[in-house]
């Protein structure tokens, strides 16, 4: 009997060296660093790839801005005509262009909502102070025909289509020989014209390191006359 109940003792009572562990100190702040470097892993890959996409999302609108203001200009030049007859007054000139300047009458002027041949003026600029050229697009009063405001970037009249580094930036005129000149109307040293056509063929603006060319073909053709009943 007594045998029993030693042996039901020893079932019931646990062992003598059994006993609860937690975490040591060493073991929490092991733990704790561990943590907190891979949190600041993770923050700093989140902002990273935040930055990396504002950037891409940035560089797209202002690409997509350029192309757009390219357009302007294609659409501008493309669309120059011959000025309409005006009684009692010379009419002026269809197309006056150098090698850093053209102006002309266009039905395409985005900044313009006439539908009447409108007054253009593009023109290449360079600032020695940041080293870089502009391509402008210079608004034209219609009442005097001149350009509003000083031709510089601080012109409240002006729009920038194009900016890039260097000095390096000019047009060029397509004649109708398939000889390109430096201005328009082409003259020769005699001080008489050469151009074959009031107008040229095409206008080539070249522009940036290394240099790109973007070649714009004139359509040629003279604003239609207003019908009847528009004008009644």
């Amino acid at each position: 009997m007594l045998g029993l109940n030693t042996q039901k003792s020893k079932l019931v009572a646990p062992p003598a060296t059994a006993r609860q562990r937690g975490f040591t100190l060493l073991e929490m702040l092991t733990a704790m660093a561990l943590f907190f470097m891979v949190a600041g892993l993770l923050v700093s890959a989140v902002t990273q790839s935040i930055r990396i996409a504002e950037q891409g999302a940035a560089q797209a609108v202002a690409v997509r801005d350029v192309g757009m203001r390219l357009a302007w200009f294609r659409e501008a030049v493309g669309f120059t005509v011959l000025p309409p007859p005006v009684k009692f007054a010379d009419p002026p000139p269809p197309l006056v262009g150098s090698a850093r300047s053209v102006s002309g009458l266009s039905l395409a002027l985005p900044s313009t909502s006439s539908r009447a041949p409108a007054a253009y003026t593009f023109e290449i600029s360079y600032d020695p102070q940041t080293g870089e050229s502009q391509l402008q697009l210079l608004t034209i009063d219609e009442a005097s025909g001149a350009a509003r405001g000083p031709r510089s970037s601080n012109d409240a009249g002006a729009i920038e289509l194009l900016r890039w580094r260097g000095s390096e930036g000019r047009f060029a005129y397509l004649d109708t020989d398939l000889q390109w000149r430096d201005a328009w109307p082409a003259r020769a040293s005699s001080g008489a014209t050469i151009g074959l056509s009031e107008l040229p063929l095409a206008v080539e603006l070249r522009y940036g390191f290394p240099a790109k060319s973007l070649v714009v073909a004139i359509q040629d053709r003279a604003p239609q006359p207003p019908r009847v009943r528009d004008l009644l």
